[in-house]
């Protein structure tokens, strides 16, 4: 009402008539449809999957953001289920020298999407970033609806990498005790190993070894139940598949629909 009035007066003050005005305002300032292109051009048609680091790096840093959710997550939960199982947990030994593959994956999580942004081609950046971040938003959804727990035992260190151990398990107090079903430290090697295994298959030995050195650490220095090391492999294998079955067709669709890239997943234009 207020700005029909204000319309009415300024056309019989200046005499420029409504129509006009509300051209001269909009040709002034930005339009919806400008954003519009805007958003769709660097946002909605951006080729996220690019051919090189350099173009892959926006996704890249919101993969690694998204990882990250990790340590909030642990702090707001509480309660839950404790995994233990009696007859297979209860004989699972320390093995206090599994604490270096144990650290070698903790810090290798975060820089295996780094080398896949900068060395895969990108067909098969472009299935790994999205297994990727499928097994992460399905563990973070197991990790709110059903919090898992580790009771971790003291225990008096004795050598080299029983400290290291001890070193270990006090840091993760100070941090939470949850996130444990299923396991990332399972889940994000694995997941990494299947796509590094794609890129270089002449290695698969020491990604098959990996991935098992990986697991067990996570049983040994007693991070982990039976139970989360199996749902971090299960659901691995379930992030792979629907990506393969369903994510990956879906989006390369969409990618053709916009002229992004070819049906196999090709780039077809440059940034």
């Amino acid at each position: 009402m207020l700005y029909t009035l204000w319309l009415k007066l300024r056309e019989l003050l200046t005499g420029t008539n409504n129509l006009q005005f509300q051209t001269e305002a909009m040709s002034a300032s930005p339009s919806y449809e400008q954003f519009r292109n805007l958003f769709r051009e660097r946002v909605w048609y951006r080729d996220w999957f690019g051919n090189s680091l350099r173009e892959r790096w926006p996704l890249l840093l919101f993969l690694l953001a998204f990882q990250s959710l990790y340590f909030p997550i642990n702090q707001v939960v509480s309660g839950g289920v404790h995994l233990y199982i009696p007859q297979i947990d209860g004989n699972i030994p320390r093995l206090s020298f599994f604490v270096i593959p144990y650290a070698m994956g903790f810090m290798l999580m975060p820089i295996f999407p780094v080398l896949a942004a900068w060395k895969f081609p990108r067909q098969v950046f472009q299935e790994y970033a999205i297994a990727f971040f499928s097994v992460m938003v399905i563990g973070f959804m197991i990790w709110l609806a059903m919090p898992a727990y580790i009771v971790k035992h003291s225990f008096e260190p004795n050598g080299f990498f029983d400290q290291l151990l001890y070193q270990l398990h006090d840091g993760d107090s100070s941090y939470g005790t949850h996130n444990s079903f299923p396991s990332s430290h399972v889940y994000y090697v694995t997941v990494a190993m299947v796509y590094f295994w794609r890129k270089w298959p002449k290695q698969w030995i020491s990604w098959a070894t990996f991935t098992v050195a990986n697991a067990a650490s996570t049983l040994f220095t007693h991070q982990h139940y039976f139970a989360d090391v199996v749902a971090g492999f299960v659901l691995t294998w379930f992030a792979v598949w629907i990506t393969r079955r369903h994510l990956l067709p879906f989006i390369r669709r969409r990618e053709v629909q916009f002229g992004v890239a070819d049906i196999h997943g090709t780039s077809i234009r440059r940034q």
